[in-house]
């Protein structure tokens, strides 16, 4: 009998020069898999589970992690999706644990009082 691999993803690394001299080097980190070719989950999680791959690999640490969860998370409270698909984000955010019930919470709170004000 044969056994057949599991090709693993194509991790790719892009880096792009600043404009100035004077500016930080920019770093994109793209990856071509299931997930982030799936039309199924949108943008927001695709950075999540991106982020996510960055901590398993050891290329950022925790706290680069919990950083770069909040700045997606903040970023899809004050995004124009509707209410349902943020949901459906944590939800599948919280399934997948990319974040925890905790943090799905706070942005709630966050999205809620963005929408209140």
């Amino acid at each position: 009998t044969s056994t057949a691999s599991t090709p693993m993803p194509c991790r790719s690394f892009a880096y792009s020069a600043a404009s100035s001299a004077s500016s930080p080097l920019a770093m994109e980190f793209r990856v071509d898999d299931k997930v982030t070719l799936s039309a199924k989950v949108n943008y927001y999680f695709k950075e999540a589970y991106k982020a996510n791959i960055l901590l398993r690999d050891n290329v950022i640490d925790a706290n680069g992690y919990a950083d770069r969860i909040a700045k997606t998370l903040d970023d899809m409270a004050h995004s124009r999706i509707s209410n349902g698909e943020f949901e459906d984000t944590l939800k599948q955010m919280i399934k997948n644990k990319l974040i925890t019930l905790e943090f799905a919470n706070h942005y709630r709170n966050v999205r809620e009082k963005l929408q209140t004000s």
